[in-house]
């Protein structure tokens, strides 16, 4: 019998987040027989998002990284690497990209590094100084592994990335986890009768969420029944949330923050309409984990989001445009009629087109 391929993630931070996410449905999905994991975290990890993980035996190691460059990291992985002797080296974004020297230092056969998105003081992907990183890096990776098409260009055409090198797997979700429910979920009092719209993910400045809440006042001053009617639930946690909750309190609307959730199925349920004002995104999980459970999106329109959606179920708008947003918004809670026809079509769309099993097969190819 063959042994187990022992793969060793690698990422910034093991807390809530789409890639994330991403990480641990794949170690989830991945057959037992197969694979053994280790995630090493060069800053901390999260107990309560780590026990996600169904199996017991993946290895968890923080390094506890400081801001900036550390040499010390570089050893810290090295011999963490040296420790786990794994098959592959599977790391995530910038943060960790320089670390693939270790791997090869380790002599890890297989190195693979995920572009999961774009930096956050980088979300165009213009930097010339980490388009250079990534081209120095690239002789000591084996794959480069993007999430959209959007990405999958930029590394080949921009940052001049040989495309053998190159390979988009698209985020897939578990569609069966996350349905269309026949009535709404209420999650919290002030949800009750209201249109609302939903928000989900990290409170860091590239979600933009000052400029949503600032659409969303507007949509209220624009419409009285608007602002009677509805709700916008924020979902996440990050270290934006203070100085949002006070620009929320300030507008005096209907604005309802949840905090970091693990029932996002039921949090999808409480939603009538998905909502993102993101400047930057790859494929986010939590739209397809929306889509699948029937909702349709208001998304403005950046990285791989056009890929993954369409006009049937959406409606797309520009990047850091509050008024269009505002405008997005009160077309889509006007639009009664069309709302069941939009929620079957996002159904369809993420059920047909980004299941976590085609994912998780071609992760498996990658990991041959």
């Amino acid at each position: 019998m063959n042994e187990r391929k022992h793969i060793t993630h690698l990422v910034y931070r093991l807390d809530i987040g789409g890639l994330e996410r991403v990480l641990i449905n794949s170690i989830n999905a991945l057959p037992e027989d197969k694979y053994s994991h280790s995630i090493i975290a060069l800053t901390e990890y999260s107990n309560d998002f780590a026990n996600l993980i169904n199996s017991n035996s993946v290895a968890l190691y923080s390094i506890n990284k400081p801001e900036g460059h550390s040499w010390k990291a570089f050893y810290q992985v090295y011999k963490l690497l040296k420790q786990t002797k794994p098959n592959v080296l599977h790391s995530y974004n910038l943060p960790t990209l320089e670390y693939q020297l270790c791997a090869f230092l380790a002599r890890v056969p297989n190195r693979v590094h995920a572009e999961h998105g774009r930096d956050i003081y980088d979300p165009e992907g213009k930097n010339k100084k980490y388009q250079l990183l990534r081209r120095l890096i690239s002789p000591f990776i084996n794959k480069f592994v993007t999430v959209s098409k959007d990405l999958y260009d930029w590394l080949k055409d921009t940052v001049q990335i040989t495309p053998k090198k190159c390979e988009l797997i698209y985020n897939g979700v578990n569609t069966t986890s996350y349905q269309t429910a026949d009535s709404k979920t209420l999650i919290h009092d002030s949800q009750n009768g209201k249109f609302v719209f939903g928000c989900v993910g990290r409170l860091q400045g590239i979600k933009d969420h000052q400029r949503l809440i600032k659409a969303y006042d507007i949509a209220c001053s624009e419409n009285e029944n608007f602002a009677n009617s509805t709700q916008l639930s924020i979902v996440g946690d990050g270290p934006l949330r203070a100085e949002l909750e006070q620009q929320a309190q300030i507008t005096k609307r209907n604005i309802w923050f949840a905090g970091a959730r693990h029932d996002m199925a039921d949090i999808y349920h409480s939603f009538d309409t998905f909502i993102m004002s993101s400047i930057g995104e790859g494929v986010p999980m939590t739209m397809l984990e929306a889509m699948a459970s029937g909702l349709p999106v208001i998304s403005t329109n950046v990285g791989g989001i056009p890929e993954i959606t369409t006009a049937e179920m959406s409606i797309l708008v520009p990047a850091k445009d509050e008024k269009t947003l505002s405008e997005a918004m009160l077309k889509m809670h006007s639009n009664n009629k069309h709302l069941v026809t939009m929620k079957v079509a996002s159904r369809k769309l993420a059920t047909e087109n980004f299941s976590e099993q085609s994912m998780v097969n071609k992760y498996q190819n990658l990991y041959r």
